[in-house]
C-alpha cells in the first residue's frame, strides 16, 4: 500500500515546492523483512515498532523514530547493513535508504 507524504519544511513559502515522497506502509511479512534485499528500496513505514535490524540490506539506512503523534522522537543516520536499531518510546520508524555516504564512526557502530 502506498501513501504520498508532502513536506514543505519549517519556513517554506507557499512559492516554495513541497518534498513529495511515495511511502509503502509495511503489513504481514514486509514488516520482517522491512527494505531488506530490495534492488531499489523506497520509504518504508513500519507502524507499531521500536527496534529494527539492517540483515540483508545493500546499503546504508537512514531511520526516522517516530512517536505516536508522528513527531519525530530521533534519527538514526547511515546505518550499516548487519545491525540492530531501536528507540525506546517509538511508536514506528520511517526507513529510508541512506542519501549520504556513511561516515568512518558510523560505519564502526
Amino acid at each position: 500500500m502506498l501513501y504520498q507524504l508532502s513536506y514543505g519544511g519549517a519556513g517554506a513559502s507557499l512559492a516554495a515546492p513541497a518534498l513529495t515522497s511515495c511511502v509503502e506502509i509495511a503489513h504481514g511479512l514486509r514488516r520482517l523483512t522491512g527494505l531488506s534485499f530490495r534492488a531499489h528500496p523506497g520509504p518504508l513505514l513500519i507502524p507499531r515498532c521500536s527496534s529494527v535490524h539492517t540483515f540483508g540490506m545493500r546499503v546504508a539506512l537512514d531511520l526516522v523514530w517516530l512517536d505516536s503523534d508522528w513527531r519525530v522522537v530521533r534519527v538514526d543516520r547511515a546505518v550499516p547493513p548487519r545491525r540492530v536499531r531501536g528507540c525506546r518510546g517509538a511508536w514506528g520508524v520511517l526507513e529510508l535508504p541512506c542519501l549520504s555516504r556513511p561516515s568512518r564512526q558510523a560505519s564502526r557502530a
